[in-house]
């Protein structure tokens, strides 16, 4: 993998997955929305945790 080729990035390749013609397509586009909401999920309920512990009295 080099570095300095253009990659594509998850919200387009999600975007177009769901705007193709294909049911398999969509399918996959509906898993990795729900995957990335869950990262975020996970992440913003860590992110307070730390700052309640670390700041929190």
């Amino acid at each position: 993998m080099n570095m300095n080729e253009p990659i594509a990035s998850l919200t387009v390749t999600v975007f177009q997955y769901a705007m193709g013609p294909y049911e398999s397509w969509h399918a996959q586009a509906w898993a990795a929305s729900f995957v990335v909401t869950i990262f975020i999920l996970i992440l913003t309920i860590i992110g307070r945790l730390v700052v309640k512990w670390r700041f929190g009295k």
